[in-house]
């Protein structure tokens, strides 16, 4: 085959004997030189020798099987490999450039995604703000509306107060079996006549309150066409007390509001009066000796009223405005 033994031989070296095959070479075979030489140097190169020549021991028989023996084949082999190599180069930069369009496709979509987010993140911060904005305006709304309703339910009540304004309750006047309202309207004039010594006036409407029951009297509401007629029946109502049997007191009419606030007035003055000392109750306010009162529904008590509250409660009372509760101390009791 024309080989050239004697190359592979020289890449051998020393470690074959001329005329052996590498196959047939062990250790034990070196040549007593070299080993002596290499003993010499203290041993380290020894261990450096008996790898070699395991390895050549490993790689075969270089003799049968000696490679390539033409440099044709040698470039050959060569450009093969370079082909292969730059094949595989132009691969990998292709990979490499799809990975850096991927990377810079990625780039650009976390780019977005950054954007929007921020976007979300501000579009939740408008959101807060405009929530904590509409919260105010609903506490803001919630209130004037509380207000707003109160005043409402004050003037509403004011204007019952007023249609009202003209009524009188008569408790405990005896009442007929089937009593009509015309019935009605003659026993409260007879009553106010031989009572209180004088006419009633004209009334616009007499009738009972409420359900007939056989142990029970029931009130009456009186509606006079002249404010003056109540005013005076209201002035001499206590000549009533005087009366034994039945036992008749007289009320103006209300609002259900102002009913109960006027009864925790007429209780505190009986709390706080002096033994024979008058008091009356003007509207929602408490006339007591020279003071003026009011009642206090935060602390369910009445409560002294300024210098000037007391004046404008005067002016009220100098134009008529005077409750029928306002009593001597016999009828209280």
């Amino acid at each position: 085959m024309g080989i050239d033994l004697c190359t592979y031989r020289a890449r051998i070296g020393c470690f074959v004997a001329h005329g052996q095959r590498t196959s047939d070479c062990s250790p034990v075979w070196l040549r007593p030189a070299l080993v002596t030489s290499c003993l010499r140097k203290g041993g380290r190169c020894s261990v450096v020798l008996f790898c070699i020549a395991h390895l050549i021991i490993c790689a075969g028989d270089v003799e049968t099987k000696p490679g390539p023996d033409k440099v044709e084949q040698i470039l050959a082999l060569v450009k093969d490999f370079t082909l292969s190599n730059e094949k595989f180069q132009k691969d990998t930069s292709n990979k490499l450039k799809d990975i850096q369009i991927s990377v810079t496709d990625i780039k650009r979509r976390l780019s977005t995604v950054e954007e929007r987010l921020n976007g979300v993140a501000k579009l939740a911060h408008d959101v807060t703000t405009v929530n904590s904005v509409v919260q105010e305006s609903h506490e803001q709304l919630k209130t004037i509306e509380t207000k707003q309703l109160e005043q409402a339910n004050l003037v509403v009540d004011e204007l019952n107060n007023r249609m009202c304004r003209n009524n009188l309750i008569f408790k405990g006047v005896p009442e007929e079996p089937d009593e009509k309202w015309v019935d009605t309207e003659r026993i409260i004039n007879d009553f106010v006549r031989t009572n209180l010594g004088f006419n009633a006036g004209e009334i616009e409407r007499a009738h009972r309150i409420g359900r007939p029951k056989a142990d029970q009297i029931r009130p009456v509401i009186v509606k006079f066409l002249n404010f003056k007629d109540k005013t005076v029946i209201v002035r001499n109502a206590s000549k009533l007390k005087d009366l034994q049997k039945p036992r008749v007191w007289i009320e103006e009419d209300f609002s259900a509001r102002m009913q109960p606030i006027k009864k925790k007035l007429r209780d505190f003055a009986r709390k706080e009066r002096n033994p024979n000392e008058k008091y009356a109750v003007i509207y929602d306010k408490l006339l007591l000796g020279n003071k003026c009162y009011t009642f206090d529904s935060s602390i369910n008590e009445g409560t002294c009223l300024s210098r000037r509250d007391e004046d404008e409660v005067a002016v009220a009372g100098d134009q008529g405005a005077i409750s029928a509760e306002r009593k001597k101390t016999s009828q209280d009791d």
